[in-house]
């Protein structure tokens, strides 16, 4: 046996005498590496070293207490008694800081009081109550729970928020499950469009793969991806699409028609997370009522409208000609005409939303209800500005619900609208402007829950409900202290921060929906005397005897007596 020094002596000696062939010997006696072994190291170097890296750096990220937490609830402890109350800073995954939305504040026990039943709301901003949460379906239905059962403490939470969609709501949904809910109640489907990750939106870009977009919305819960926006932010790699919330005006640009694909896809992302929402109700043992969505057909016209796109310009001219004849026409109360060169232009483009309103509009002046229905509806399918849910996201609320027989309940809210609606069609009877309730409207959905939840309550519940008692809308509007007063300040504020900014500039009759409300305002500011005044401070001390643990009406008493 060779040694090792001999053997290298022996290499050396015989590539002095052929260093080719030597060299050549030694590739051939060299093992190469397996394929998959290969491919291990490979996958080791791609995915596993940078997984670990991240995963130390989250680890080392959340010992420093970096970033903000991302639960829709948070914990607290004060007295050795553990409450929750909402994150101020859950919107920062979905929106810039600049134009973040939050809940309505609350705080209550982490752990669920006996004889309580714990129910949370989940929506966008017509279930939060805009403009004014005080008066929410949620708040309403509380004080209807409260009157019928009065020997049962019922927690209403409204985890609401502006602009938010269901890929927002599904996560608010597994935020409350340590919570112990025993309900949920879901009214959504207005912001599908415009909301996070929608093809209308300017919050984040619309993905058409909803494994991916829920992998980011997770991944967004992670320190290190906190991080990396923080940077992004700090250098200016990240910009800002506006300087500050804006309203709705933020979307005027965002136009979708009616035959869009991207359209499509986000109703199957709306089924999809809809169906997950009862799946996890059902999988945690939690109640779910899901409600049908309404909107202001009769005195909301379209806020955008857009021409065919093969429409050329000799036809686009005919169709001006007929339009602007029909609105002479209009104007001048001749409805019969008006009608007859709209259905003329409609020959030529049936996609303009303006043109399905005015003829709406002419159809129910002329008392033929049925052809405005129909008519008002079509407008506010081929509206650009997709602000307002439409027939296809009702229709999948309907079916979903209707694929489970354990847990889920559906509230056909549109429906009750319609029942309670002139000819059925709603309007401004029950809306402020084009999705959020005045108080009847919010009454009339608190109403339609209500009925559907007192018929699952557990039995020892209705064994102690009241009989016979009448929960009208005018003893809730006595309980949470809805008045002229409130009332105006929220005229008010619908017509200052909604009706005269854009895109409810752009809407036909908008000088006259202006003047309609001007003249409200005048009538209510009237009827505000100073012993109506008074009186108002008298209900305010009334109902907070009742309700002394209800913030809102301390909140809204202080407010008046400050004004004193």
């Amino acid at each position: 046996m060779f040694s090792k020094q001999q053997k290298v002596k022996k290499i050396l000696h015989l590539s002095e005498i052929n260093p080719k062939r030597t060299i050549k010997k030694a590739l051939e006696s060299s093992q190469p590496i397996p394929s998959k072994r290969l491919w291990l190291y490979r996958l080791v170097a791609l995915i596993v070293l940078p997984v670990f890296f991240f995963m130390l750096l989250e680890i080392l990220l959340r010992l420093a207490h970096f970033g903000y937490p991302t639960s829709a609830i948070l914990r607290q402890e004060k007295n050795n008694i553990v409450y929750i109350h909402d994150n101020t800073k859950f919107g920062y995954q979905f929106f810039s800081k600049d134009l973040v939305r939050e809940f309505t504040p609350f705080r209550l026990s982490a752990q669920k009081p006996l004889n309580t039943y714990r129910i949370f709301i989940l929506g966008g901003s017509a279930a939060q109550g805009t403009p004014d949460a005080a008066f929410s379906f949620g708040r309403i239905l509380e004080v209807m729970l409260q009157i019928q059962y009065p020997t049962i403490h019922f927690e209403v939470i409204t985890l609401a928020m502006p602009a938010i969609n269901s890929h927002v709501v599904l996560k608010i949904a597994n935020d409350c499950l340590p919570y112990q809910p025993d309900l949920f109640v879901c009214y959504m489907g207005n912001n599908e469009i415009v909301g996070p990750y929608g093809p209308g939106t300017v919050f984040a870009p619309f993905l058409s793969n909803l494994t991916l977009l829920r992998f980011i919305i997770n991944l967004k819960t992670s320190k290190t991806a906190q991080l990396v926006t923080s940077i992004l932010e700090q250098t200016g790699l990240l910009k800002k699409s506006f300087p500050g919330w804006q309203g709705m005006k933020m979307f005027l640009e965002k136009q979708i028609r009616n035959d869009d694909p991207e359209l499509y896809r986000t109703y199957t992302h709306f089924a999809n997370n809809l169906k997950s929402l009862c799946q996890l109700s059902i999988k945690n043992g939690i109640k779910l009522i899901t409600c049908t969505v309404c909107s202001n057909l009769k005195d909301c016209p379209p806020f955008t409208s857009l021409h065919r796109q093969n429409l050329n310009e000799m036809e686009k001219k005919n169709w001006e000609t007929l339009y602007k004849r029909g609105v002479v026409f209009e104007n001048e109360s001749e409805y019969a005409k008006a009608i007859q060169f709209y259905l003329d232009a409609i020959q030529i483009d049936s996609t303009y939303a303006d043109l399905h309103f005015r003829l709406g509009r002419c159809y129910w002046q002329m008392g033929h209800y049925k052809k405005a229905r129909e008519r008002y509806k079509k407008s506010l399918q081929l509206d650009t500005n997709r602000f307002r849910v439409d027939d296809r996201i009702n229709q999948i609320i309907r079916i979903t619900a209707g694929n489970f027989n354990k847990n889920i309940y559906l509230v056909d809210a549109l429906q009750k609208f319609e029942e309670n609606s002139p000819h059925g069609i709603p309007g401004k009877e029950l809306f402020l402007e084009h999705v959020h309730l005045n108080f009847k409207g919010n009454y009339l959905l608190a109403k339609s829950v209500f009925d559907r939840l007192s018929t699952i309550l557990p039995d020892r519940f209705k064994d102690n409900a009241r009989k016979n008692i009448n929960i009208s809308d005018s003893l809730c509007a006595v309980k949470l202290v809805y008045n002229d007063l409130e009332k105006y300040k929220i005229t008010q504020s619908i017509l200052n921060n909604f009706i005269k900014k854009p895109p409810f500039t752009n809407q036909l009759y908008h000088s006259q929906t202006v003047r309609d409300m001007a003249k409200t305002l005048d009538s209510l500011k009237s009827s505000i005397t100073p012993d109506k005044f008074r009186q108002t401070l008298l209900e305010y001390e009334k109902a907070i005897q009742i309700r002394p643990s209800d913030w809102q009406l301390h909140w809204k008493y202080a407010g008046l007596l400050a004004s004193t």
